[in-house]
Parts: C-alpha cells; sequence; structure tokens
C-alpha cells in the first residue's frame, strides 16, 4: 500500500508488523492464515485490509471461535488454543485490525467501534465455519457479540470471559474505565506486556516471563504501529443516537431472545467489565440455562491464569448446544 496520509506525507496509512517479530515466541507455532477485507469509509485510499488469523484443529470438528481485546492479540489464546485442540476442536482465532500480524491503519480515526464490527464480519462471512461456538473477552465482547449476532443462526453457543455489550449510554464519569480513558488518551506508547504482566485492569500479577511478555508487544515495534491500541479506550459510545450505541443495541435485539447456550467465565476481581457477568446471566434467556463461573485471582486476562476453566465453560456450553 503506497498511499500517504496528508497530514504527515511520509507515514503510510496502513503499516504491519515485520513477520520476523512473532519467530519463535513461547507456545506459538501457528501459521499466519490471512483474509483480505474491505477496509471502509474510515481508510480512504486504502481498498483492502489483511485479517490474520489462527486457524488449527480438524476441519470436521465443532468449530470454536476466539476474539482478543485490548491490547492483546491472538497470543493471548495460546494456552486455550492447545487446550482446546487437545479436546479435539478446531480453533479460529483472528486479530483485530490494528493488532497482531493484521494490518495496522496509523491514523486513529480510522478505528471506530462500527469499523471494528464491520472488520471483524467481513472475517467472519469470508472465514468462520457455521455451528461455531463464539468466545469473546474485553474489547472480543463488544465487538464479537455484535457480530455473532449477525450470524446468529449459525452460532452454537457463546461464551463471553471479562467482557461486555453496552446498553446504557453516557459519558464515562470517573471509575476503572473512566481513568483507564484518561491514561491512555495521555500516553504515546503502550507497553502491552508490561500491561498484561501486571494487569492493570484487576490488579492481578500474571507471571510472565521475558519471552511472554515479549511476545504481548511484537505486534508493536514503535508507536507508528499503535494507533489502534491507543485508540479503543476511547471508543465507547456515550449516547443512544451514535452509531455505536445503534449496533450494541441491535445486537441486544438478538441477544434478548437468545434460547441456546450462554455461558459466562469470569475472572475476578475485575472493576471494569466484572458487572457484565450478572447482567448476561439475568437478561439472555439461554443465559438462565447455562453456566456461569468466576474464577478468583485471575483478573481481568482470563485467557492467562484462568484458561482451563475458559476452556471447561467452552467445552460444556458446545456440548450443551
Amino acid at each position: 500500500m503506497t498511499a500517504k496520509t496528508s497530514s504527515t506525507p511520509d507515514l503510510p496509512l496502513v503499516v504491519r508488523s515485520p513477520a520476523e517479530r512473532f519467530l519463535n515466541l513461547p507456545d506459538w507455532p501457528y501459521e499466519r492464515r490471512e483474509v483480505l477485507i474491505p477496509a471502509g469509509p474510515t481508510i480512504p485510499g486504502v481498498e483492502r485490509l489483511s485479517v490474520a488469523y489462527v486457524d488449527e484443529g480438524p476441519k470436521d470438528a465443532i468449530p470454536v471461535v476466539m476474539l482478543h481485546g485490548e491490547p492483546t492479540w491472538g497470543y493471548l489464546y495460546r494456552h486455550m488454543i492447545k487446550d482446546l485442540l487437545e479436546r479435539g476442536y478446531r480453533v479460529l482465532v483472528p486479530d483485530q485490525i490494528g493488532f497482531g500480524r493484521s494490518d495496522q491503519p496509523t491514523d486513529k480515526d480510522a478505528y471506530t467501534y462500527p469499523a471494528h464490527v464491520s472488520w471483524m464480519n467481513a472475517w467472519w462471512s469470508a472465514v468462520a465455519p457455521k455451528n461455531a461456538v463464539f468466545f469473546g473477552q474485553d474489547w472480543g465482547s463488544l465487538v464479537g457479540l455484535a457480530v455473532a449476532s449477525m450470524h446468529a443462526d449459525d452460532v452454537r453457543a457463546i461464551v463471553i470471559g471479562n467482557g461486555i455489550l453496552g446498553r446504557k449510554f453516557k459519558p464515562q464519569d470517573g471509575g476503572a474505565f473512566g481513568m483507564w480513558q484518561e491514561f491512555a488518551a495521555t500516553i504515546d506508547y503502550l507497553e502491552c506486556g508490561r500491561m498484561i504482566r501486571g494487569d492493570l485492569v484487576g490488579g492481578v500479577k500474571i507471571p510472565l516471563t521475558e519471552a511472554e511478555s515479549g511476545a504481548y508487544d511484537a505486534p508493536f515495534p514503535d508507536a507508528t504501529h499503535q494507533a489502534g491500541a491507543l485508540s479503543f479506550p476511547s471508543l465507547v459510545p456515550t449516547s443512544a443516537d451514535q452509531d455505536g450505541a445503534k449496533i450494541m443495541l441491535e445486537a441486544w435485539s438478538i441477544f434478548d431472545t437468545w434460547e441456546k447456550p450462554f455461558a459466562t467465565c469470569f475472572g475476578v476481581p475485575d472493576p471494569v467489565t466484572g458487572h457484565g457477568q450478572n447482567y448476561f446471566a439475568e437478561n439472555v434467556p439461554g443465559a438462565k440455562r447455562s453456566s456461569h463461573t468466576t474464577i478468583e485471582g485471575v483478573g481481568h486476562f482470563c485467557q492467562e491464569l484462568g484458561h482451563s476453566e475458559v476452556v471447561a465453560a467452552i467445552h460444556e456450553a458446545a456440548t450443551q448446544a
């Protein structure tokens, strides 16, 4: 891609982290697959974006689609991929645009909640098999639940870990998430490995090795690659008339009558998304007949210390369907 921004003529509109940054990462032997999707209206001058993803396991097995959030990438699921493959599942894990091995628009204005939903919907439409179990966490739930609702007939079951889907929209006024938004708005580069290791959201120390911590930083060799990571915290809709809010409410119109399994498995403590567990359990019909697990001492990034429990929840939902 050779198109340049008008304000910074030497900066490409889209970059991608060098492939060598992803070599020899701990517990990450997975081939980079890709699908090209429409870039959409937020990136004028660019026609296509590359979404990178993992697709492992028997093609005729029950598929599990898992979507990451902020500021991670598919590497967050390395333990769960292994666990699910051992149970005989097919596993698909995309990197959201701006993250991991996917393309990374360099202008923060390229990133909107509707754009993220559109990008992941295009990936799902091109790649995801029918009868899939969906798992999302953090922004993987905010984006992924909207996308899953658009493919409701093809989704076998849903499991959510440490995530939410907005329904009431207002400006953030303090609180843990408001503090996170303020922090993200003031920095030029986010040390992702350090953030995961210290779990700034839940206050749980995750004992990552230096190599594992470095794997979370692999997609971001410099600030040019971090427009997506720095933008995500600001994309939560604050009023019901915003396009993002309309997408979330449309998704809720599906989940208000969702009868298929809808389980949750949350790590605690989590002051940002922890409240989502009870809300899902009380408001989704299928959730009232599904299991809801809390994992003590795991914190927001449940895929790290709580991967065995999360995989067990996915397996239960898949076999319940």
